[in-house]
């Protein structure tokens, strides 16, 4: 690849078209930021919802057996709408995990889906692992402080308490411990795919678990019209063709 001086937009995707057919380049890790810049508008379009669409990445979903959990890309959310997507990005479709969707599903499928997982969320809060480091405290203090803000929970004084919340364990505990649960939204599962060639056991899974899915034409059509991400909606359309199988 002919080598361009300067830090341009046009060469960060110039070297993720390359990378992404390299054996071991992730292109979902480096290309999330760039979806989630769009997602709200995409969901905003292709669902029909009105309103602010909130979201929050990699969103921990807590596992049966122990306190440790599964990631989901993203938590989008929308107030007026009252519900909540729980959203994968796959830029292959042979990435496709047939055990993460059914979980996500099952999840989704639950009456009391949203308020599981919440109630899963406080209990990964105030383990032990979390407690006892005091940057990791911090980061799910971020957590349920930005679900507070939404208004998915209620965590009693929590402006005043928020510097102390990072440094002492004990406060931090009564914050956790004192998290109560408002109104759950209805949980959706919701894809986003390069393309509509979906595997048949994939597609019949999705389909019997109501999951919806938005395909990276659907990023491209929106974008289009803002010229300063014009060179990402390029991307889009030759990231629809399998990595290693064309020419970058």
């Amino acid at each position: 690849m002919v080598d361009k001086s300067g830090i341009t937009v046009e060469r960060v995707f110039d070297l993720m078209d390359n990378w992404r057919h390299l054996p071991a380049y992730q292109l979902e890790r480096r290309a999330d930021i760039f979806f989630a810049l769009f997602l709200p508008e995409v969901l905003r379009c292709r669902l029909g919802l009105d309103g602010d669409v909130a979201l929050i990445p990699e969103f921990p979903i807590k596992q049966r057996e122990s306190n440790r959990s599964s990631k989901v890309d993203y938590l989008a959310y929308s107030r007026r709408a009252k519900v909540a997507y729980l959203i994968e990005l796959k830029t292959d479709m042979k990435s496709i995990d047939l055990k993460q969707l059914c979980l996500l599903i099952k999840t989704a499928r639950n009456c009391d889906g949203a308020q599981r997982m919440v109630e899963g969320l406080k209990c990964i809060a105030g383990s032990q692992s979390v407690m006892r480091k005091k940057e990791v405290r911090g980061k799910y203090f971020h957590l349920l402080n930005q679900l507070n803000e939404l208004c998915l929970v209620d965590i009693p004084g929590l402006d005043c308490l928020s510097d102390h919340c990072r440094e002492k364990v004990d406060t931090y505990r009564s914050c956790v411990e004192g998290m109560k649960l408002r109104d759950m939204p209805k949980l959706e599962v919701v894809y986003i795919l390069p393309t509509e060639d979906i595997p048949s056991r994939v597609l019949d899974c999705m389909e019997s678990g109501n999951v919806r899915r938005l395909y990276f034409r659907d990023f491209s059509k929106c974008i289009r019209t803002q010229e300063v991400v014009s060179r990402f909606a390029d991307s889009l359309d030759r990231w629809t063709k399998p990595a290693g199988l064309c020419p970058p």
